[in-house]
C-alpha cells in the first residue's frame, strides 16, 4: 500500500521493511535452534512487534482518541519507550542478558573480589 502513495508514506515502507526483517530473522533464530537462539528470537520479534506499532499509531495516531492530543514525535518514541523496556526484562528473566549490580570488590557491593555476582 505504501508504494501506491510512496511520496506520502515512503516512511511506512520503511518501517514495515523493518518489522519484516526482524520478524524473519526471529523466525530463523527459532527454526533453527542454535545454541543461544532464544537470545536472538526475543529481541527481534519484540523489534517486529515495536516496529509494527510504531507504523500503526505513526499512520493512525491522529485519528485515536487520546492519542490525537499527542504530539506526533510520540507516535515514533512511545512504542519503543513501552517496548524496549519489555524486552530487556524478558531477556533479563530467562537469564539471556547479564545485569551488573556493582563491580566486584567494591565496599557495598556484596561482592567479594574474584568472585562473580
Amino acid at each position: 500500500m505504501a508504494l501506491l502513495r510512496f511520496l506520502q508514506d515512503w516512511h511506512l515502507l520503511v518501517i514495515g521493511t523493518v518489522a519484516f526483517g526482524a520478524a524473519g530473522l526471529g523466525y530463523r533464530a527459532r527454526r533453527g535452534q542454535q545454541p543461544g537462539w532464544l537470545r536472538v528470537h526475543i529481541p527481534a520479534m519484540g523489534g517486529a512487534y515495536i516496529a509494527l506499532f510504531t507504523g500503526f499509531y505513526v499512520d493512525n495516531g491522529a485519528h485515536l482518541p487520546v492519542w490525537d492530543r499527542l504530539p506526533s514525535l510520540a507516535y515514533w518514541t512511545l512504542p519503543s519507550l513501552v517496548g524496549v523496556p519489555l524486552i530487556l526484562r524478558a531477556l533479563a528473566r530467562r537469564r539471556l542478558l547479564w545485569v551488573r549490580s556493582g563491580s566486584p570488590g567494591r565496599s557495598g557491593s556484596g561482592v567479594r573480589p574474584g568472585r562473580r555476582g
